[in-house]
């Protein structure tokens, strides 16, 4: 046998036996990306938390409405003030009672023993509008009612449980549509306790509305109260029945963003160092 055959013979049986040590094609392919599912998916919660979605707590007025507690340590409380001062310092309403204005009767915060109308606070949260026998109108699903008495406050406070930073949304509207003239609309606040904290304010004529409103990145303290308060505009009370809702969002920290990056940044690594050794290990 010549040298040449001799040759091709150790180069094919060379050949064979590199094919044999080394794995299929498909196997050197699907190996490096075992990590990409958990990446991708912690690069879906960097993304969620990034765009603001992703809230670590969150405080809603109409979702945690109570019709059983109100008390000065109740995160959200139900409040009047007697006249039209914004000292922060508003009393309770003692009494939940029927408010035989409307169909079904959710029953409103009052001062009063007996079923009246105002001044008080409720909720809808039947799951359909509610038909107001007087004049009618229509209080519409998951709002908050509220209606203050001539030349006095009425107020939905929020306790604060936590230290860090908030973002607040709410919106103030006109929910009777009656009254041209003999109601004048209402004045809003949104306190950071008394006025002096005011964050925000204004006010509508009968039939008007604050539209969405935003407050971001609030500093807050444990303990610390706001208040969101309706103001007759003096004596003219009547007709200034108030739709209202509010949510408090509790902002992540940016330090949790960062520690999140920073995980995913080293998982990306050691997938990466495991893709590269498994690769060093086939070329031998």
């Amino acid at each position: 046998m010549s040298c040449e055959i001799v040759a091709r013979l150790d180069r094919f049986a060379g050949e064979r036996t590199e094919r044999r040590s080394r794995p299929p094609a498909c196997a050197r392919v699907s190996r490096p990306h075992v990590c990409v599912r958990p990446i991708l998916a912690a690069l879906a919660v960097v993304v969620a938390v990034d765009a603001g979605v992703a809230y670590a707590v969150v405080f809603d007025a109409v979702d945690d409405f109570s019709t059983t507690t109100n008390t000065e340590t109740s995160t959200w409380s139900y409040r009047r003030e007697t006249n039209l001062t914004r000292d922060g310092s508003y009393a309770l309403l003692p009494n939940f009672v029927d408010a035989s204005a409307w169909i079904p009767d959710t029953g409103i915060w009052s001062p009063f023993l007996t079923p009246f109308f105002n001044p008080g606070i409720g909720v809808n949260d039947t799951g359909s509008p509610i038909s107001v026998s007087v004049n009618p109108w229509t209080w519409p699903d998951e709002t908050i009612w509220m209606h203050p008495n001539p030349n006095e406050l009425i107020v939905v406070t929020w306790l604060s449980p936590i230290t860090g930073t908030v973002d607040i949304d709410f919106e103030f509207s006109d929910m009777d549509p009656f009254g041209s003239g003999a109601g004048g609309g209402v004045n809003w606040y949104v306190d950071l306790g008394d006025s002096s904290g005011e964050l925000a304010s204004g006010s509508f004529d009968n039939g008007g509305a604050s539209g969405p409103q935003n407050i971001l990145g609030q500093p807050i303290s444990a303990g610390d109260r706001i208040h969101f308060i309706v103001d007759p505009k003096g004596s003219a009370h009547t007709f200034d029945s108030t739709q209202f809702t509010a949510s408090i969002n509790a902002v992540p920290e940016p330090s949790t963003v960062v520690l999140l990056a920073l995980g995913i940044a080293g998982l990306i690594a050691f997938c990466r160092r495991r893709t590269l050794g498994r690769r060093a290990g086939f070329r031998r």
